[in-house]
Order: C-alpha cells, then structure tokens, then sequence
C-alpha cells in the first residue's frame, strides 16, 4: 500500500490536472503549468509520472479498475443467472456511477474537446465491453460485427451522458432514459436471440 503522503500528493497533481483540463485542452497543457497548479515542484512530479501522458494512463487505469469492480459486484448482486440483457444494462450503470464519482474529468473527454483524451480512453472502455459482448454472445447477439456493435453502444451512450451533465440533468433523470434507450436497442431487431432469452 502506497504511503498516505504519497497519495496525498498524486490527489493534489491529478486534481490540478483534471482543473486545468476544464479551461485548456489536453495537448496544451506541459507539466511545468501542472507543478505550478498543485504547487509541488517538477522533481515531484517526476517521482510519480513519466510525464503527462503516464499520468493520464494512471487516471483511466483507476477509473477502469473502479468500474470493474462495480460490474462484478453488480452482477454478484442482480444477475446471478448472467442474463444478457442485465449484463449490458449493468455495464451501463458502471458507467454512470463513474460519472457520478468523475464527472469533472469524464465530461471533458469528447472528441471535440480533448481528441486525445476521447481516444485513449474510448478505447480501453470499448475493448472491455467488447469482451463482456463475446462472452453474452451465445445468448444475444447483435446482427452486425461486434466490435462495429460495441462501438455504436459505447459511442452512443457516451455523448448522451456528456449532453446530458452539460444541460444539467438530474442523475436519476439521466439513469432511467439512458436505460430506456438500451434496453430499446436490445429488445430490437437488430439482435439475435436465443429461445432461452426470449422465454
């Protein structure tokens, strides 16, 4: 376990980082304004990242484990016969506790404002749904490519909850329509299903 200090000080720089990243993008932002944010030297800073882009990584990989977590407990709690449609509908109630939780941070990742950011983390979520898919696929499976599947859920879901914390929308408000309109794709046609999920 990492020293309390230690922690402390990681907080202070990743609060600076995720500060900044609401006023300047991504690609602006050098490691010497960051120190001068949190108010630690660059040889701190260095101690615990490589540089920006390593922070970055550490913050999703956080945030990542956190989800995790909460998908596995989720399923322990409501899906012990691993129904298809709950694992997705429990996929998507990680992603908004992450927001719940992150929110400062999530809303800045769009590919408009911080590309990079999109991308990275995009990419880490898409390739964990995407694995949750394979595994549900012989009880429902989507018509078209996986992956293209995945990518059109994820992309989807995504910018309706950035839209949604940007017009301030209350959390349950965003829950119970953001449900509805997954659970709409996956009752449609454009999935395949088994005689045991349509029983």
């Amino acid at each position: 376990m990492e020293d309390i200090r230690i922690i402390k000080t990681k907080n202070r720089i990743q609060q600076a980082f995720i500060e900044m990243l609401q006023t300047k993008a991504f690609d602006r932002i050098n490691v010497t304004e960051l120190c001068q944010k949190a108010q630690i030297s660059r040889i701190t800073f260095y101690a615990h990242y490589h540089d920006k882009y390593d922070l970055l990584k550490q913050i999703e990989e956080e945030l990542l484990k956190q989800a995790s977590q909460s998908f596995e407990s989720l399923q322990a709690q409501n899906n012990e016969q691993q129904d298809a449609r709950q694992t997705y509908q429990n996929m998507l109630d990680c992603i908004l506790s992450l927001f719940t939780m992150h929110g400062d941070f999530l809303q800045q990742i769009s590919q408009r404002r911080n590309p990079e950011l999109f991308y990275s983390f995009y990419q880490r979520i898409l390739d964990r749904v995407i694995s949750c898919i394979e595994t549900e696929q012989s009880k429902l499976k989507p018509k078209v490519n996986s992956r293209r599947f995945s990518a059109f859920i994820c992309n989807g879901l995504w910018a309706y909850i950035v839209e949604c914390y940007h017009d301030q929308e209350k959390l349950e408000q965003i829950r119970i329509e953001a449900h509805t309109l997954l659970d709409g794709i996956l009752h449609s046609e454009i999935m395949n299903q088994s005689e045991e999920v349509k029983s």
